[in-house]
């Protein structure tokens, strides 16, 4: 396991280059303003996809072993191309100052996603490791290549322009993970397409509502501060929050390993020390990521992002303390997924989403990035202790469990 957890933890890393550089170009090309107007676009981008994902995309890592893989993908598609469209023309009617364009591009790209997050779920699922990094890989390396080629440091209609380099980055990679997903076709136990539809959309319902909530705990900040800020702030704050999930990619490589065991295990007690020795190790790993990323000056982020970005520096010193605390939290979070209990993980984002928006309405208006970034904190930190009363009640775990270096030899 260890084996597979760094090969991931390789990967993942290779990706957080990937989308660094990315970062780093949008920043010096784009400035705050542009930044802005791009994590908007993403954001807008994920929460359809998310809507998308009620296909079933949540928890196919889980039923693939335990339902036949081509039945559970062909259920999958059918869903994921109406909820794409119909998740359209809800923004649309919630938004209609969207460019026309997106009307066709947005679905295009929701679908495309979808795909390829169905196609990496079933690969994880089937045991193929390699095939579902590589496919991350290759996701972040194609949106760096096409945004560099197509998009003009100058752009005029910077949001269609990136759209439709995001819309060639997914086909590549919906292309590549196929190609791998085919290597593990006929994998999965004998049943029907009835029964793997049903099972699909029962478990991929409750999966992905819990992600739907968990989504508005990562991007709730985002709309106040551009109700209350604009764009420019936005941008600030986003550049800050990269960072971030850059580092919380380490959390997330040991949690995709640990996932993938729990939910082929046969007997769940076998997991839990493992679930809190690694949960100790995320939160070690990003603690030392986190930490040489603050001793550096200053001057150096302004020297790569631009002067635009000066003020996104402080916030990672108050999105520290919830750095660490989603980097624990990620690791009981898969165990419960990984056991299908997906109404744990709901209820936890049900309160962050809560803290998100008590706290964000009182602190962005008067502290802006700063007020935002603490809001950000508080609300992983809550969610981190939640889980973890949930995961002593429901593993019968002592509080002795929690010690660091539990189960080390």
């Amino acid at each position: 396991m260890i084996q597979s957890v760094f090969q991931t933890l390789g990967s993942r890393m290779s990706v957080a280059g990937l989308n660094f550089l990315l970062v780093v170009l949008c920043a010096r090309w784009f400035g705050a303003e542009g930044m802005g107007k791009i994590n908007l676009l993403k954001t807008e981008l994920a929460l359809l996809v998310l809507v998308a994902g009620f296909c079933g995309t949540s928890s196919l890592a889980y039923l693939a072993s335990r339902f036949p893989l081509r039945y559970l993908y062909q259920a999958a598609i059918g869903g994921a191309v109406l909820l794409a469209m119909a998740g359209t023309v809800l923004l649309f009617l919630y938004n209609p100052g969207l460019p026309e364009s997106f009307f066709v591009i947005l679905p295009m790209l929701v679908f495309l996603l979808t795909m390829v997050q169905i196609q990496q779920g079933l690969l994880l699922g089937a045991g193929e490791l390699n095939g579902h990094n590589l496919t991350g890989i290759v996701l972040a390396a194609s949106q760096l290549m096409f945004v560099y080629w197509m998009v003009p440091g100058d752009s005029s209609q910077l949001s269609e322009d990136y759209a439709r380099a995001l819309r060639f980055s997914y086909s590549l990679t919906l292309i590549f993970s196929l190609v791998w997903l085919l290597k593990v076709w006929n994998t999965g136990t004998q049943n029907s397409l009835f029964e793997s539809t049903k099972a699909l959309y029962a478990y991929g319902f409750r999966a992905q509502l819990s992600n739907l909530v968990h989504f508005f705990n990562y991007r709730l900040t985002f709309y106040f501060l551009e109700y209350f800020s604009g764009n420019a702030s936005l941008g600030k704050f986003a550049l800050g929050v990269s960072i971030a999930e850059a580092v919380w990619l380490i959390s997330q490589s040991i949690a995709t390993v640990q996932y993938m065991k729990v939910s082929r295990a046969d007997n769940p007690e076998e997991t839990i020390i493992p679930t809190i020795r690694f949960a100790w190790m995320s939160l070690g790993l990003a603690g030392l990521a986190v930490g040489g990323i603050l001793i550096l000056p200053e001057s150096f982020f302004v020297r790569i992002f631009s002067e635009d970005f000066r003020e996104s520096v402080p916030v990672l010193y108050w999105l520290f303390p919830g750095i660490l605390a989603q980097s624990f939290s990620t690791q009981l979070a898969h165990y419960f997924s990984g056991r299908g209990m997906y109404g744990v993980n709901l209820w936890g984002s049900l309160i962050g989403v809560g803290m998100n928006a008590i706290l964000g309405w009182l602190l962005i208006p008067y502290l802006g990035i700063q007020g935002a970034a603490i809001t950000a904190s508080v609300a992983y930190v809550v969610i981190m202790i939640w889980q973890s009363l949930m995961f002593k009640r429901i593993s019968g775990a002592s509080w002795r469990v929690f010690r660091p270096f539990t189960g080390w030899k």
